[in-house]
């Protein structure tokens, strides 16, 4: 993944009801999860404080 293509998983900086999100424990921007290609099996594993989640922009900066 390159940052370029990054803008497309930036969506409005905070949560919404409608769909389930993930937000990144590096950075504190909030992601749908299907944008990311996570289930909500998925972004369950990171309710656990001892799993952080770390966004794709965060990963390769």
């Amino acid at each position: 993944m390159t940052k370029t293509n990054l803008k497309f998983f930036l969506l409005g900086r905070q949560p919404e009801d409608e769909r389930f999100m993930v937000c990144c424990d590096n950075c504190d921007e909030w992601y749908h999860g299907e944008c990311l290609g996570m289930s909500t099996e998925d972004i369950e594993m990171y309710k656990n404080p001892e799993q952080d989640f770390i966004c794709p922009f965060c990963i390769i900066t």
